[in-house]
């Protein structure tokens, strides 16, 4: 047991650190994604007013806290994976499609749970002065749950595929790519609602949020930040499939 219980944590502080690092790498697409999320505004013009005003830091101010924010969210799912496939195996689950549903619904309850303190100081800092009061966990739970479970449907999908068909690394990396891709898209408005939501003065839930968003724009502007959001989701499914593929 005492064997096992080492390697949970040194699986879970591989999925973090690796996590962690790949995050303040690419902090500045997370800081574009919010601000096109927040404001509509285009992609150019968020980059260049930005950094004209402030200069190549503004694009880094949330890293360490989005570093921390993958870091736990990465760790809570090497804990999770531990947990789950120690019971799956009892039952001689573990390799089925049910368990990759289970393994995720449980990834997205620890996850959410340990990391939606840090996305909330994450997001505030990021959105800086586009806050309206301060952000509070209860106000972005909802969304990150969901968000985060369909999230990891998607790594676990992958590496599912990639056992039962055997594919090599690079197969691997690319089914995990093209996972990631689809679900960063399914993703999108709950992200979104979970930035406007954060330090909002008006309390809305999932829906009623996405109703809110459709009234003020349209159909499209539920995927405000889907190219951000889409790079950074497809990134990090590959690192956590590669991941994967190591530690197991």
């Amino acid at each position: 047991m005492d064997f096992q219980f080492f390697s949970l944590l040194k699986e879970a502080f591989i999925f973090g650190f690796l996590s962690c690092i790949t995050a303040i790498i690419i902090s500045p697409l997370q800081f574009i994604k919010i601000i096109r999320q927040q404001t509509g505004d285009s992609y150019s013009r968020i980059i260049k007013e930005n950094y004209k005003k402030h200069g190549m830091r503004v694009f880094y101010r949330g890293g360490y806290s989005y570093g921390q924010f993958q870091f736990l969210s990465s760790f809570s799912f090497g804990v999770s994976e531990f947990c789950c496939i120690f019971f799956l195996k009892k039952f001689s689950l573990d390799m089925s499609l049910i368990a990759v549903f289970i393994r995720a619904i449980s990834a997205g309850i620890f996850e959410t749970t340990l990391t939606v303190k840090s996305e909330v100081q994450e997001i505030a800092k990021n959105k800086g002065d586009l806050m309206k009061k301060e952000g509070t966990i209860s106000s972005i739970f909802e969304a990150a749950f969901i968000r985060n479970t369909v999230f990891w449907m998607a790594s676990l999908l992958a590496f599912y595929f990639i056992k039962k068909m055997s594919l090599s690394g690079f197969e691997g990396g690319f089914l995990a790519f093209i996972f990631g891709i689809i679900f960063a898209i399914a993703t999108i408005p709950v992200d979104l609602v979970a930035t406007h939501n954060c330090g909002d003065d008006e309390r809305h839930s999932v829906y009623s949020r996405l109703k809110k968003v459709l009234s003020e724009g349209n159909y499209s502007s539920m995927y405000n930040g889907s190219l951000m959001r889409v790079i950074q989701i497809s990134i990090f499914t590959i690192v956590t499939t590669i991941t994967e593929m190591i530690v197991r």
